[in-house]
């Protein structure tokens, strides 16, 4: 699965989720999930994962539950791919049907696609120097909050430059940055139109378990 179809994929659960005080029907099953709290479920949805990660292995961490499911996201919004290599990144868990969805990213595109088992990225002293490199070079251009960023950056190094791609709702982004002088270059921009609005009778409501 390619970056842009992973990051769509997270963004329509998130966006189509929303919080509402009044209560949602929801079966005893789910209910005695949501009364362990948000840092239980993590650690239930951990359990379901192959991989022997953790929680420190990502920024950000979703929980959600609607009348039939309780659904947890293991994110890295900002994500840094050395030359060569791949790995899987986010996670998206279901605890009603067990299941566990990886999304993973390459660099160059389609590099090990075909293995069956990629490693988890896991941050390195290296690569959180790089990734600072970048949004400094970033900053030169605009203001820019790692904190706050709510889209998918993935970086991918290359011997002279590293290749930005960055994708929010409904825009992406690529450029280059020059690792000598972290001057920006080959820049350009698309844009989405809104996806048209769902019927709230057909639609699934989901609550945040803060």
């Amino acid at each position: 699965m390619n970056f842009f179809t992973a990051f769509l994929i997270i963004q329509i659960i998130l966006s189509n989720s929303i919080c509402f005080s009044q209560n949602i029907k929801m079966n005893k099953e789910i209910e005695e999930i949501i009364q362990q709290g948000k840092d239980s479920i993590v650690q239930m949805a951990l359990k379901l994962i192959d991989n022997e990660i953790s929680a420190d292995y990502f920024t950000e961490i979703i929980v959600k539950a609607s009348a039939k499911e309780v659904y947890v996201s293991f994110l890295t919004p900002v994500k840094y791919l050395p030359i060569n290599s791949a790995y899987n990144f986010d996670i998206e868990v279901s605890l009603i049907e067990k299941g566990t969805t990886y999304h993973s990213y390459s660099n160059p595109t389609g590099y090990n696609e075909d293995k069956m088992e990629l490693p988890f990225y896991k941050e390195t002293d290296e690569g959180k120097k790089n990734i600072q490199f970048v949004i400094d070079a970033i900053k030169k251009r605009a203001p820019f909050d790692v904190s706050k960023f709510d889209g998918n950056m993935i970086i991918r190094e290359n011997t002279d430059f590293y290749h930005i791609n960055v994708l929010s709702n409904y825009e992406e982004s690529w450029y280059k940055i020059n690792k000598s002088t972290g001057g920006i270059f080959d820049e350009g921009h698309a844009h989405f139109e809104q996806p048209p609005m769902l019927e709230t009778d057909n639609q699934e409501i989901f609550v945040e378990i803060k």
